[in-house]
């Protein structure tokens, strides 16, 4: 076993079609549990993530004889790509890497468009010129001046002419096979007018770590951040007719482009693999956003102003003085209920809100002395009804209090749940007022026990054939955000399939056009069901994992639970197989929430 570690520890990828590799990826295989087992004590986090990388890199780079194959292959539509490069002040090394990439591609229709905006190394010019006197498919123009990266880059595509234009750092690379993938994506994808890879990093001694893998085309992610950054293919009349990048906009002049290529473009397409190398180092632009306080204030004002005029683009709402409704589900726990409805109302800052009790004869008496006195409050319409609410379930009981309600928005809290989030609604008002088409949005629940000791953490669900565990809605592991995104999505608002219970906001109208809650999954399923819904009818579903909660008593989980949830699990499975048997289009189908939990490896491997 320390033999294929060390083998492992010191492959050369380069030799990634040699048979000895073909061997040693076979033997792999065979062992990747106990390999996995074995190394994870012996190495820090960040040296295992890196080793699992590795790993990764083994099964799913393509090999010599993979790459010999997309040489030759043939396709029904072959496009021209135009790769476009802003060049100013590269370290001549950086270029040549950059160059030999580009040459190296697979696929033979592309051309490659270089705007140097005059830097003052002659030695990169003299570069430039040397490929460009070998490849006929070199075009570059030499400026005067430096006009930036938004101008450069026009002047780049300015002496382009494909079908399609990728847009390339000056210092990273391109894996061999980017072109064969992204044209085999467009023949697949007629209507593609936007095109997205995965990408990885690379340090100055080539050493290529944090993978970021990226969910299909979540718009309120990419508003937070932009997350698919590189590689970025666009249809060339499209991006044309966006205005191609905008000098105000330097620094975050390819974000802004996006966002109006993302209005226009048919269809948005990812490519969920690593084909773009970017490059970490002290020149970078992404280094300057870690290090210079001047740099990083400037760049946050630039993304403030792009967002703002995408969203005054798309018609925001802005109407901050909607009343939500708040339901509270009552819980013959009087403690646990008077918890909970001083998180609520203690926390909540926005005060334009109504909070729904309902409650019955069947209640404690306790519970129903506390729920009189709280008709008492104007901020509670309290409503006793005929039915056993505290013995019905879930969605029925959340159906009925609906009907009472009148604000914009409905907020669901479940029993148990106590709101750790300050000012909790007046910043749920405020994402979901920004927004038009956000049906139903969720939060971060911390599950405890009644001693208040964490079991878990759960957020969002992922709903397909690639969650690893067969037809069923799984409730997120600690996935880390930064495997699929930037870091800041972390606290920011980002696209999902489903959202787990506990505080959940749903859209009123919506909720009433759909007919509420399905009662065919009274207890378990009723919420991942909606969501489903809403996102058929195109709708958004959202985490905002600010927004955090916890919910306690989670281990009473009683046999006639665990018998009701089999049962709607088979009424699930019937009514979504469409969806149980495709991938989640949020999950990147590289990423594993089995080997994440098992081994700390967050690679399907």
């Amino acid at each position: 076993m320390q033999n294929i570690i060390s083998l492992l520890d010191n492959i050369d990828f380069k030799a990634l079609g040699t048979q000895e590799c073909l061997n040693l990826r076979a033997e792999v295989r065979d062992n990747i549990h106990n390999i996995l087992t074995e190394v994870k004590p012996t190495r820090d986090y960040d040296d295992y993530i890196r080793f699992c990388y590795k790993l990764w890199r083994l099964f799913n780079e393509p090999t010599k004889a993979e790459l010999d194959f997309q040489k030759s292959a043939v396709f029904e539509i072959n496009p021209k790509i135009s790769i476009i490069v802003p060049v100013y002040n590269v370290k001549t090394k950086l270029l040549r890497l950059l160059l030999d990439s580009v040459c190296a591609q697979t696929y033979a229709n592309w051309e490659l468009c270089i705007a140097d905006g005059g830097s003052a190394n002659e030695e990169i010019r003299r570069v430039i010129l040397e490929y460009a006197k070998h490849c006929d498919k070199i075009k570059y123009v030499f400026l005067n001046e430096n006009k930036g990266i938004a101008e450069n880059s026009n002047a780049a595509i300015m002496i382009s002419s494909g079908d399609y234009l990728a847009f390339v750092d000056h210092d990273d690379t391109l894996t061999p096979d980017a072109m064969y993938e992204t044209v085999k994506a467009i023949n697949e994808n007629k209507n593609a007018g936007l095109i997205y890879t995965d990408n990885d990093w690379s340090d100055a001694d080539e050493n290529r770590f944090n993978p970021v893998f990226k969910p299909d085309w979540s718009p309120y992610t990419f508003l937070m951040s932009n997350y698919i950054i590189h590689l970025v293919i666009v249809k060339r009349k499209l991006a044309f007719t966006a205005g191609l990048f905008e000098k105000k906009y330097d620094l975050y002049q390819d974000t802004a482009l996006t966002f109006k290529v993302s209005e226009i473009a048919e269809k948005i397409v990812h490519i969920p693999k690593v084909l773009y190398n970017w490059r970490n180092h002290e020149a970078s632009v992404s280094h300057k956003d870690r290090t210079q306080d001047d740099f990083h204030k400037e760049l946050i004002n630039l993304t403030l102003e792009v967002k703002y005029a995408y969203l005054e683009r798309m018609g925001r709402c802005m109407d901050s003085q909607s009343l939500v409704s708040v339901v509270i589900r009552v819980s013959e726990d009087i403690i646990s209920l008077r918890k909970t409805i001083m998180s609520v109302i203690g926390k909540a800052k926005y005060k334009k809100f109504e909070v729904i009790i309902l409650y019955s004869s069947y209640n404690s008496d306790e519970v129903k002395k506390h729920c009189e006195q709280l008709r008492k409050n104007p901020l509670f319409k309290v409503f006793i009804c005929d039915t056993a609410l505290n013995m019905l379930p879930d969605a029925i009981y959340y159906n009925t209090a609906a009907k009472k309600c009148t604000g914009k928005y409905i907020f669901f809290v479940n029993k148990g749940v106590t709101i750790a989030y300050e000012r909790w609604l007046e910043a749920w008002v405020a994402v979901l007022c920004n927004f038009k088409n956000i049906a139903v949005g969720g939060g971060t629940a911390e599950i405890t026990d009644s001693s208040g000791k964490r079991i878990y953490q759960t957020a969002e669900e992922y709903v397909g054939n690639n969650t690893d565990i067969k037809d069923f809605a799984v409730p997120v592991v600690d996935l880390g955000i930064h495997f699929f995104a930037h870091s800041n999505v972390e606290y920011g608002v980002h696209n999902v399939s489903s959202v787990s219970k506990g505080l959940v906001a749903v859209n009123r109208n919506i909720f009433n056009e759909l007919g509420g809650f399905d009662t065919d999954f009274p207890d378990t399923f009723y919420l991942t069901d909606l969501c489903l819904r809403c996102r058929d009818i195109g709708w958004q579903n959202i985490i905002y994992r600010r927004a955090k909660v916890t919910l306690s008593g989670a281990e009473n989980v009683e046999m006639e639970d665990i018998e009701a949830f089999v049962k709607e699990l088979d009424v699930f499975e019937k009514k979504w197989g469409k969806h149980l048997k495709a991938p989640d289009p949020f999950l990147n189908p590289n990423l594993s929430l089995i080997n994440l939990e098992k081994y700390g490896c967050p690679y399907r491997i």
